[in-house]
């Protein structure tokens, strides 16, 4: 999704979220809609948009297609969802 510029590329930093996204969403305008948020250009942005607007994890399960998403919160922990698991691991130093 998006046009090819490095602006769209990941890893994306939104708020205190640096992450990128592994599938292709296919309802992601349908929840930045949903949680009053502006669409952007590429579906792996409004996950984390959703999520720094929100701080609300659940949202992870709520997007539609395929999800794999792997993430910073400037903390020192790195962050991964998989649809399947339908879990957050969390790693730290």
């Amino acid at each position: 999704h998006g046009v090819k510029t490095a602006e769209n590329t990941h890893p994306y930093a939104i708020g205190k979220f640096i992450g990128c996204h592994n599938g292709v969403l296919n309802n992601y305008e349908e929840l930045c809609k949903k949680n009053y948020i502006s669409v952007p250009d590429v579906d792996s942005k409004a996950i984390y948009t959703i999520l720094d607007e929100t701080g609300d994890y659940q949202t992870l399960g709520e997007h539609g297609g395929t999800i794999n998403a792997v993430w910073t919160e400037r903390d020192g922990r790195l962050y991964v969802y998989r649809r399947k698991l339908r879990v957050v691991y969390t790693s730290h130093h």
